[in-house]
């Protein structure tokens, strides 16, 4: 149900009002663009029944929220326990504004707030404060974050945190050295943490001279450990495998160059893993060349049974005698996320996979390789989510047959299609697919009298998420990436279609708010300067009768400035248009910019 029918059930009666007032506070509330903050504001601002009962609130980074926004959200919905930013992470969306601590410290229920931003005066005093009740907090913070000054100010600041339970601090490529002398530390600076996340805080590698003392203690409450770095001492598999024999979940992800080091070391650090980690469900490794089949055979001896067990697999050429003996070596336990990055694309590459019943999940990294959908379909039938990278897609003509196929979400990135068979075999196969992303791909298109265009004919899918984020056209034949001739322009013209609530097709063009003048119809993207205007029907008329000529053609070569003036939108009509149709979808985004 809505929020707002679900106040309106909890003004009924008494016994409606506890049944659904239970239920909102458990609501969450998410707001995407800037247009729905408002009318959130303005419900709130009319006092609308129970809304004071929110608990849970996010918001999308497009929303560019403001110290004045935050403080109204705050005086409506006093009692909010979680307040974060979708993708809250060092890339993402972050409280840069210092003044918006005031604003949490307001918030006396406040179990999670977003990513902090390095540290400031009132990012301190609020920590030191109400932030003392934070269940969850995660750090961004650049160079020096374990530095002896800095690491001791890090856990005093911690131990003031009473109810920390879960710790994600982020670091850069030029981060020190993190070394295992800090983590018991930490765990006696915040007792009750079931989980954390190291991400690019660069781990002793084992080099640096640092002594090194077998923790003789146990961490109970640890649920959780994730470890993102470039290097890491082998050391680190022995602490990991005496201190959080309570893991359920354990997340290794680093550079192949450790390679270079004494592999040995590693190889009996994981059996170390296999044999102290017995409640181990999900186990995440990169790394494949280091799981050998003994630490196979000791995860059954010990009786784990993953749940969930992904790594890597790269085929370089001559990588491996036989490239597939690691693939084959993996399948046979039930790994369920697999990568595979390669460098060529043999034929037989996918065989492996068909005694996979359990994969759900799979990603494809290679290099101008041609893959069709149908062979990785047919190949995985227990898939979920695929995504693929750098490959080239030609299907070929639809044909009877083809079995249907539970995929739910696919994303491709820097992929070639040639012709629209990619998009119709998947339209037919996968009638349960939920979610679409599509990352800087190229389309391979010829002269032709109308513009070129791009469809993604969805009619039988409820679609959650479509997400288009750059797509080029493309003349090269060769697909020869370093010889193309390419737009390298985004299509500003786009449209969707959803059947199930009977509307009519929607045409939009996307523009730049800072050059020209327009504002009717417009939904704003305050995070970029772009905006998008709804199209009249004889503006949709003259898009459909436009004719290109050679003149055309040639400008929609030539790299422009994306986007332009909102009154010079018919000279976008030569870089060709998008188009959606669908059911239903929830939430559609094109070069950044929400339409729906």
């Amino acid at each position: 149900m809505l929020m707002q029918e679900l106040q309106i059930c909890s003004c009924v009666c008494r016994s409606w009002y506890y049944a659904f007032a239970a239920v909102l506070k458990r609501a969450k509330v998410f707001i995407r663009t800037r247009d729905q903050l408002r009318a959130f504001l303005h419900q709130a601002q009319s006092h609308l029944p129970r809304i004071d009962q929110i608990r849970e609130i996010q918001l999308s980074c497009d929303v560019d929220l403001n110290t004045q926004d935050l403080q109204q959200i705050q005086c409506a919905c006093p009692l909010v326990e979680v307040f974060q930013f979708r993708r809250d992470h060092i890339c993402g969306h972050r409280a840069e504004h210092p003044e918006f601590y005031e604003v949490f410290a307001d918030w006396s229920r406040l179990r999670r707030i977003p990513v902090v931003w390095c540290y400031s005066d009132e990012a301190f005093h609020y920590l030191q404060g109400e932030g003392r009740h934070l269940e969850q907090f995660k750090l961004s913070w650049h160079q020096g974050l374990f530095g002896q000054t800095h690491r001791h100010l890090l856990l005093e600041k911690l131990s003031r945190f009473s109810c920390l339970k879960d710790l994600q601090l982020f670091g850069s490529s030029c981060e020190k050295l993190l070394v295992l002398e800090i983590m018991d530390e930490l765990h006696n600076t915040a007792p009750l943490l079931e989980s954390i996340c190291l991400d690019c805080i660069h781990p002793d590698d084992g080099r640096t001279g640092t002594s090194y003392v077998r923790p003789t203690t146990i961490a109970t409450n640890m649920r959780s450990f994730t470890l993102i770095g470039h290097t890491c001492g082998s050391l680190w598999f022995d602490y990991i495998a005496h201190k959080y024999q309570q893991l359920r979940a354990l997340n290794i992800r680093l550079g192949w160059d450790v390679l270079s080091y004494d592999v040995d070391d590693y190889k009996q650090g994981l059996l170390k893993i296999a044999t102290n980690l017995q409640h181990l469900e999900r186990f995440h490794f990169n790394i494949s060349a280091l799981i050998t089949p003994l630490f196979l055979e000791t995860l059954d001896e010990m009786g784990i049974s993953l749940t969930d067990f992904s790594t890597e697999v790269v085929l370089w050429r001559n990588s491996f005698t036989n490239p597939y003996q690691a693939i084959r070596m993996l399948l046979s336990h039930h790994v369920t996320s697999l990568r595979i990055i390669m460098e060529h694309n043999p034929i037989d590459l996918l065989r492996p996979l068909a005694a996979c019943t359990h994969l759900t999940y799979l990603d494809l990294d290679g290099i101008n390789n041609d893959l069709s959908i149908n062979i990785i379909l047919d190949s995985n039938p227990a898939l979920q989510e695929l995504r693929m990278k750098g490959h080239i897609f030609a299907e070929s003509n639809i044909h009877n047959g083809l079995r249907p196929h539970g995929l739910e979400k696919i994303v491709i990135c820097d992929g070639w299609f040639i012709g629209t068979q990619f998009f119709e075999h998947l339209s037919i196969r996968c009638r349960d697919l939920k979610v679409i992303e599509l990352r800087t791909c190229r389309r391979l298109i010829s002269k032709t009298k109308k513009p070129p265009r791009i469809a993604l004919d969805f009619s039988q899918q409820t679609l959650e998420s479509v997400e288009v984020d750059v797509m080029w056209l493309t003349m090269n034949s060769t697909l020869d990436p370093f010889n193309e001739i390419s737009t390298k322009n985004n299509m500003s013209l786009f449209s969707l279609t959803e059947i199930s609530k009977e509307s009519e097709e929607r045409w939009y063009h996307a523009y730049d708010s800072n050059i020209g003048s327009g504002e009717r119809d417009c939904l704003k993207s305050e995070a970029t300067n772009k905006k998008l205007r709804l199209l009249s029907g004889q503006e949709i008329q003259a898009i459909r009768a436009y004719e290109m000529t050679s003149a055309d053609w040639d400008r929609a070569i030539t790299p422009q400035i994306c986007f332009q003036k909102v009154e010079d939108w018919e000279q976008d009509i030569c870089y060709g248009y998008f188009s959606l149709r669908c059911k239903t979808v929830d939430s559609y985004v094109v070069s950044d910019i929400v339409v729906v």
